[in-house]
């Protein structure tokens, strides 16, 4: 009953119901992917004890298409940048990646390795259960216990701890008898298992520790306790986190503006930008800047964030201040601030706009006019929208609607009366509002609509059209595939024009134009997707049924059969390298690719 509807959601939304299909493959891949703690990219996948059916088994093959690790598997993945992990029966072992040998006794019930999917990349990284693996370490299960194995294969801990997971290159975090202790690569003892609990944190830099519902933190590399949290200022912090001291803050001081040493236990939690190397401190509803070397920078105000890498200050009747990194504020209060394009700030109060740099100096009125056009204000009441100064003057009319769009463009569309027209970003009427719509702009074009009819034309930011009223594309999904090339839709179909004269580039022959990721666009012609470059090259031609995963460069192209018959090829730098004939496909490199297959069925792998 599934799978007949399933086949007719496949005949009737082929692309909607992709995923739904591809859950299906799961039946072939028999893992498990745990979801990343906090600050890691990538959790371990756990090899489960599941039979494949009996037809499928995995191997890998070269560029030509050549078997290198023959298909008796039941599943393979990546150990590390030298072995795969590979399941035989009930036994997990390791093959040489470069010699496609039996590198091990196939004697192990679960690896922990990484997931195949996205691994285009030889740069490895590895998670245990308490936070990042080092490289050069990798868990298995043997008899019950976690066994630690290193980069060679070695068994670096022979099955004598209930849990190992490393914390850095030379300290394990292990358990005894329920209990959590440390202990070195050479298995001499760090911390006694003692601790309830022990994980890493601060990106492997410390281990915090639980005893008796009392947290504390052990620097490993200084064989030290930190007496708070607050000695990661002296840490090597790359990115910006919050680091709540609320219950552990006992005997660390600061120093205010005059020297005079405060306490930190007061303070809630605090905030870190490395841009800068500051803390906001905040303490109740109240605020401060904090220094590296422990210094206040700054009284206590209700707010303090920062924007844009530059703190900004809330006073105490909620007005606005730009400060620098000494803490020192560099404007006056206003109602509100606001981050223009190329480090342009404006600050309001009432309806008056000032404009600074981000050190607090004046920018002229002209000289912003002239990056980012005259400020665009709404009448509260009516909801109509003009142009004003900074001082708040109105400039223009009342309109309806105004289509802004980025400073680069010399016009944008404006609606008044229920018909639109062109103005400059001076707020000067280019041309009389005679159109039904004019769409934002795209680049320099934007597509509009004249009375009395529903087709479209090009125009460009002086108003002058640029192609005849045959266009049916309504500008929702408009966007520029290289410069001065847009697509185009006339009568069902879609093609490439050039904006710079509206002259047709390709033909109008395929169903739908979207963009796939950065560097290619999608098309699709008889419900079969393919792919262009954005010099409009085909990189996949649209007749697979699917685009099932990317590789970088390499694309895995296929067909899900009426039969859910799985056949998987690859694609690359335009022609087909790999013909359909496997039923997953992952590539891990320009010459290595690790696939599998139905090797029962001989009309299944054509």
């Amino acid at each position: 009953m599934y799978i007949c509807y399933y086949l007719k959601q496949i005949a009737t939304h082929p692309f909607t119901y992709m995923k739904n299909l591809l859950l299906i493959l799961t039946i072939f891949l028999p893992t498990i992917c745990i979801h990343s703690q906090p600050g890691a990219s990538i959790k371990p996948e756990i090899i489960l004890e599941r039979e494949l059916p009996d037809s499928i088994r995995y191997g890998t093959v070269d560029s030509l298409n050549q078997t290198v690790v023959p298909f008796i598997y039941e599943h393979l993945t990546v150990f590390n940048e030298r072995f795969y992990a590979a399941r035989k029966g009930q036994k997990w072992g390791l093959i040489d990646r470069r010699t496609a040998q039996e590198s091990t006794p196939f004697i192990y019930d679960i690896f922990e390795v990484m997931p195949l999917k996205n691994r285009f990349s030889d740069n490895i990284t590895q998670y245990g259960h308490h936070g990042i693996l080092p490289d050069r370490y990798r868990i298995a299960r043997k008899d019950g216990l976690q066994i630690l194995i290193d980069s060679d294969g070695r068994e670096v801990f022979g099955g004598r701890y209930e849990m190992p997971g490393a914390i850095n290159d030379s300290v394990i975090i292990v358990r005894i008898d329920g209990k959590c202790g440390l202990i070195s690569t050479e298995e001499k003892i760090v911390l006694p298992a003692v601790y309830d609990t022990i994980c890493m944190i601060r990106g492997n830099r410390f281990a915090e520790v639980y005893k008796d519902a009392k947290k504390s933190y052990y620097d490993p590399e200084h064989n030290e306790f930190l007496s708070t949290l607050f000695y990661d200022i002296k840490a090597n912090i790359t990115r910006p986190q919050d680091y709540n001291f609320s219950n552990h803050i006992e005997d660390e001081i600061i120093e205010d503006k005059e020297g005079k040493k405060i306490g930190l236990d007061g303070f809630d939690y605090f905030i870190y930008s490395d841009e800068h190397n500051l803390f906001i401190g905040n303490k109740g509803f109240k605020s401060c800047l904090i220094s590296r070397d422990k210094k206040m920078l700054t009284p206590m105000y209700d707010k303090i964030y920062f924007i844009e890498g530059y703190p900004i200050m809330i006073g105490e009747d909620n007005k606005f201040a730009l400060a620098n990194e000494r803490g020192e504020l560099v404007t006056p209060f206003f109602d509100n601030i606001s981050n223009e394009s190329d480090g342009i700030f404006v600050g309001r109060k009432g309806r008056v706009k000032s404009v600074f740099d981000k050190n607090g100096k004046e920018i002229s009125p002209e000289t912003y006019y002239e990056k980012t056009g005259l400020p665009i204000e709404t009448d509260s009441d009516d909801k109509l929208s003009y142009f004003t100064d900074l001082s708040g003057k109105r400039l223009s009319p009342l309109y309806q609607q105004i289509n802004r769009h980025n400073r680069n463009h010399y016009s944008m569309s404006a609606k008044r009366n229920d018909s639109f027209g062109l103005v400059t970003l001076q707020g000067k009427e280019i041309i009389p509002f005679d159109y039904v719509h004019i769409s934002g702009f795209i680049g320099n074009v934007a597509w509009a609509t004249a009375k009395g009819s529903d087709k479209k034309a090009l125009m460009d930011y002086t108003g002058k059209i640029l192609t005849p009223f045959i266009y049916e594309f309504d500008g929702n999904n408009p966007f520029m595939v290289a410069d001065n090339i847009i697509p185009y839709c006339r009568e069902g179909k879609y093609g490439f024009m050039s904006t710079s004269d509206g002259k047709e580039i390709t033909p109008p022959e395929y169903d739908f134009i979207s963009l796939y990721g950065l560097d290619f666009i999608r098309v699709t012609k008889g419900n079969k997707p393919g792919l262009l470059n954005r010099s409009l090259q085909v990189v996949v031609p649209p007749v697979y049924g699917y685009i099932f995963e990317r590789y970088g460069d390499y694309f895995v192209v296929g067909d899900i059969t009426r039969d859910l018959n799985i056949r998987m090829g690859v694609y690359h730098d335009g022609r087909l390298m790999m013909p359909e004939m496997y039923k997953t496909i992952t590539v891990l490199g320009s010459n290595e690719f690790v696939v599998t297959k139905c090797i029962n069925d001989s009309r299944k792998t054509r």
